[in-house]
């Protein structure tokens, strides 16, 4: 097997055991979320574990795809994921459980991207990747003005910024390269 198709199995499998672990977190906060905000968290948070649910098959198709088998046991999830089990007791916890554990699954994808060289698996995790992002800046703008921005949080979105800027002077450089140069325009 080449090494882009063992980088792309490692990579798509720790996001497929991330994915699980943040579906278990997002229905542990639904099941057990109370108070004001409960009918709001309760179906944002069902919304989130089905489509966490409908996610992690496609990541598990993904490696059967490579030829490979995926990891299918609660172990073996826990041991690749980046994040950890753990159990939150009151609402703002929980919120900043979920943003986090988004916030760690995107900023993983985005730090990996460049390994993978099929352009399938690329865009399956960059989708994944924009679920992610999308789903933690909902779970910030839930959380009340005065907390503060977990390290998390502040990692998570330091690390997108000078990975994104590096990409994109890349891509102009390439840009330029492409080019030729123009020519002086005839008189």
């Amino acid at each position: 097997m080449s090494n882009s198709v063992d980088a792309a199995y490692r990579i798509v499998s720790i996001a497929l055991a991330d994915a699980y672990l943040l579906m278990i977190k997002t229905q542990s906060v639904h099941w057990n979320v109370t108070g004001a905000n409960f009918y709001e968290i309760h179906n944002l948070t069902e919304a989130q574990y089905n489509e966490l649910f409908l996610a992690i098959d496609e990541l598990a198709e993904q490696i059967r795809i490579f030829g490979k088998t995926p990891p299918s046991t609660l172990g073996h999830f826990v041991s690749l994921s980046n994040l950890t089990e753990d159990v939150q007791s009151d609402v703002p916890s929980m919120i900043g459980a979920l943003e986090s554990g988004n916030s760690i699954c995107a900023a993983f994808i985005r730090e990996n991207l460049d390994e993978i060289s099929d352009a399938g698996t690329v865009d399956l995790l960059t989708q994944r990747m924009r679920a992610y992002e999308k789903a933690a800046w909902m779970w910030r703008s839930m959380m009340p003005a005065s907390a503060p921005i977990t390290a998390t949080m502040a990692s998570a979105v330091s690390a997108q910024g000078p990975k994104r800027e590096g990409k994109e002077k890349k891509k102009k450089d390439k840009e330029k390269k492409k080019k030729p140069a123009s020519s002086s325009p005839k008189k």
